[in-house]
């Protein structure tokens, strides 16, 4: 990894945040730990970060929520997250306190809101997709109103009074550096080169919303841990058109359902839920195997 110098190196942010990120233990269960990192991604949050996972010895997920911040302290929490397999959240301001945040213990809030077309959204913002873009299993992000989290973009900048200071060919060659590390680090974590190019065009104090179909394309389990556990989990797996019968007959109302249709309805949701409780399980157990080496 080149850095120029060390100062900071920022993704630019519309709103300025007084304070940095709370990197917490925000949920214990028996299936796990769930890691929040809620706030302006900071210096010494990777720090945070690494010594709160090496204290896990369980099946571990991070829920993320943030306006953005320092890119790289985003990019080395990223490379960890995807090193250990862990999923990754973009949680919304109801999700985290459900989580047992209490924004007034860490005299914070937790909640960076957007208006988009007269509609509120939680925000999840340059750095924070930059995490969240590590998941091996992405989820949340989903612009519903009111609840969900929409990802914003744009390209990278420095700190402006290191920046400015540079001659024209310095700072040339200091931003190809920096446009390199994120292209890299994003493309190695399976983000769309289309999606990137995207990014590269939106000037750094301004912001691209991501559209849902955009969101959509990259959420999910990455394709490799996708197939890798379907394919574990193979005798265990749900036809194409058990699938198909499933949604249809889902989608219809309970009273609609004839006595074999109900029937067969519970049977495929059986199944599925068989096929998913498997991969779950693999998944879990790679994890746990992964962070023992």
């Amino acid at each position: 990894m080149h850095r120029a110098a060390p100062l900071v190196l920022i993704l630019c942010l519309l709103t300025k945040i007084a304070f940095g990120a709370e990197v917490v233990i925000q949920s214990s269960s028996d299936e796990g730990v769930a890691i929040a990192i809620v706030g302006e991604i900071e210096a010494g949050d990777f720090d945070q970060f690494r010594k709160l996972l090496a204290e896990t010895e369980v099946y571990t997920g991070v829920a993320i929520h943030s306006p953005g911040g320092d890119l790289i302290e985003a990019v080395r929490i990223g490379r960890l997250i995807r090193e250990n397999l862990l999923p990754v959240t973009a949680a919304d301001s109801f999700q985290i306190a459900m989580y047992g945040i209490i924004a007034l213990e860490h005299e914070m809030f937790a909640w960076w809101p957007s208006v988009v077309d007269g509609n509120v959204f939680n925000t999840c913002y340059s750095a924070c997709f930059v995490i969240w873009a590590s998941g091996v299993d992405r989820q949340g992000g989903m612009p519903v109103p009111g609840a969900g989290t929409i990802m914003g973009l744009h390209r990278p900048h420095f700190d402006d009074k290191y920046f400015s200071a540079l001659d024209v060919d310095q700072a040339q060659q200091e931003y190809e550096k920096l446009l390199s590390l994120l292209t890299d680090y994003l493309v190695g974590m399976g983000i769309t080169n289309t999606l990137i190019e995207k990014m590269l065009t939106i000037p750094s104090n301004e912001l691209y919303l991501l559209t849902p179909d955009e969101l959509s394309s990259i959420s999910g389990m990455i394709p490799a841990i996708d197939e890798w556990t379907a394919s574990k989990c193979s005798e265990h797996e749900v036809q194409p058109q058990e699938r198909a019968d499933w949604h249809l007959l889902n989608d219809k109302l309970l009273s609609n359902l004839s006595g074999p249709e109900s029937h067969y309805l519970d049977i495929l949701g059986a199944k599925l839920n068989s096929y998913n409780d498997c991969r779950r399980s693999v998944f879990v157990q790679a994890q746990l195997e992964r962070r023992a080496k």
